[in-house]
């Protein structure tokens, strides 16, 4: 668990410093991390992971207790939360793979962080204007983040590949 807290903060501050599509669209990939942790650990360390990478991400980047960190925190604990209960209610039957997981996990994440904007940074009706955007976005990164987390667990034989690859 730790090797893979690590690779996700790795993952988080890289990412959190590379020039994005736009000031509010960045892709998660410390995200595919997590998803990982939940096929490979489970949710209970799935969601350890997830904490860690927030709270020692927005340290190392100095944003802990700020907007951003709100954001991240709201986002990313919502995904984690969305996609422990589509691992438990049928990801681990087969039901549901990682690409599924994954973007039921990324719309939970921009809905939650919507909220809070809206809630607590923003009262304005105007910000909802954003939102049929970013989900499309979401819903793309969601299914990109799903797919490399589904090679990876490929990879090591932990989800099986997609019929037309056996």
């Amino acid at each position: 668990m730790a090797a893979l807290t690590a690779l996700a903060v790795i993952i988080h501050a890289v990412e959190a410093m590379l020039p994005g599509a736009g000031p509010l669209f960045k892709p998660g990939l410390a995200n595919i991390v997590g998803l990982a942790a939940l096929w490979l650990l489970g949710f209970r360390a799935a969601l350890l992971v997830t904490v860690l990478r927030i709270l020692i991400g927005s340290l190392i980047l100095g944003t802990f207790m700020s907007p951003t960190f709100l954001l991240s925190a709201s986002g990313g604990l919502a995904a984690m939360l969305a996609m422990g209960l589509m691992h438990r209610f049928g990801g681990r039957q087969g039901i549901f793979g990682p690409v599924g997981v994954s973007i039921v996990g990324a719309i939970a994440h921009i809905c939650a962080q919507f909220s809070v904007a809206y809630l607590v940074l923003i009262q304005h009706m105007g910000l909802f204007y954003l939102l049929p955007l970013l989900l499309a976005t979401s819903l793309a990164t969601g299914v990109l983040n799903g797919v490399i987390a589904h090679f990876m667990l490929t990879r090591l034989n932990l989800v099986s590949p997609p019929r037309e690859a056996r």
